[in-house]
């Protein structure tokens, strides 16, 4: 018979009385006495082999005991200097933080300090460079350098400018001298640009226009150019008036026709030098031409309400030279008008002619109405 002794394998549901039971069923060929004693003398054997394992297992353990034990002191100490340690570090590095608060504030202080000087610093360069220029605009002026004047003015100007409210605590009198400069600069060059003007110098018109730009009335010299030239449209009227006015024996016909071909070529010349002069201002020959007809629009409508009341016999079929001689020639005045309006519509071209070839034809329209 061999019956299996009781392990560790049976997962903790091991019966001793189930053990026997099944021991003394299996096969038994000898006596129940001799198979009690045998089984009982392996039980005893295999309680002495578990003795044994478990002694040895006892002595092992306890050989290691003391190595297991100093090893975790020791481990006991590190984690306690390591305690120890942490907090030490901790105590120090509030310490630096607060140390560290305390530097902050000091640098902040001293940076600030810092801009508020170079504010100061560059308060101090700007007020020199106000003062140095507002003296050399000033002396440049009194010496007739009146274009160094002008730059100078224009920097001064912009210095102030910079400076804000604080260039007026600085210089309290330098924004009054400053205008009193530029009026004087202005007044002192306004016959030299009239001059200009009427002579049509372009050179010296735009050497007048970068001085004027730098004191900041570039517009002046636009003004100018655009009431001056005027000046021949209105010399040449007043002698084609003369010519054409009925009261004197005048023939309408040839006065404002002749005044029509000026008109023509004045458009050629004044285009050619004001581009010369002011590139890029397609716009202010034709606002001449409109401001100056039409401040002559009543003188004209004059002169054919005074022709139509002169001579009255109609002959609206006659045109041409035929209408030159006829009785009445107005029709023959408006054909030279709408060729003027066309000539002068060519010569400047783009929409700014619209306006100047109607201000040359208003006049006729009032006389249509009669």
């Amino acid at each position: 018979m061999v019956a299996e002794l009781p392990c560790d394998d049976d997962g903790g549901s091991f019966s001793a009385t189930a053990w026997v039971n099944a021991a003394l069923r299996d096969g038994v060929e000898e006596s129940l006495d001799m198979h009690l004693s045998v089984l009982l003398t392996k039980l005893q054997i295999a309680a002495a082999d578990a003795d044994a394992e478990i002694q040895q297992v006892a002595l092992e353990l306890a050989a290691v005991a003391p190595k297991l034990a100093r090893e975790i002191g020791a481990l006991r100490e590190q984690a306690s200097a390591l305690r120890s340690e942490l907090n030490s570090l901790t105590i120090e590095a509030q310490a630096i933080s607060e140390r560290s608060e305390g530097s902050v504030a000091v640098l902040r202080e001293t940076l600030s300090a810092q801009r508020r000087l170079a504010s100061v610093c560059e308060t101090l360069a700007s007020a020199e460079r106000v003062s140095q220029q507002l003296l050399s605009a000033e002396a440049a002026f009194e010496r007739g350098e009146l274009a160094d004047s002008a730059t100078h003015v224009s920097e001064l100007s912009e210095s102030l400018g910079a400076l804000g409210s604080r260039g007026g605590e600085l210089f309290p009198t330098a924004g009054s001298r400053l205008d009193r400069l530029r009026a004087s600069l202005l007044e002192v060059l306004q016959p030299a640009l009239l001059r200009a003007v009427a002579e049509q110098d372009a050179e010296a018109m735009r050497g007048h226009v970068r001085v004027y730009r730098a004191l900041g009335c570039e517009e002046k010299v636009r003004t100018c150019c655009v009431e001056c030239r005027q000046g021949p449209i209105f010399e040449q009227w007043n002698a084609a008036k003369r010519g054409a006015d009925p009261a004197a024996g005048g023939e309408v016909s040839g006065g404002m026709t002749t005044f029509w071909g000026f008109l023509v070529s004045y458009t050629r010349g004044e285009q050619a030098w004001i581009a010369s002069v002011f590139p890029g201002e397609e716009a202010m020959l034709p606002a001449l031409l409109v401001d100056a007809l039409g401040s002559l629009k009543p003188q004209m409508e004059a002169l054919l309400l005074a022709a139509l009341a002169a001579k009255p016999n109609v002959q609206p079929g006659i045109s041409g030279e035929a209408a030159a001689g006829s009785a009445f020639p107005i029709f023959y005045v408006s054909e030279q008008a709408v060729a003027c309006s066309a000539a002068v519509g060519g010569l400047l071209g783009g929409v700014h002619s619209v306006s100047v070839q109607e201000a040359i034809l208003e006049p006729f329209d009032e006389v249509r109405t009669v």
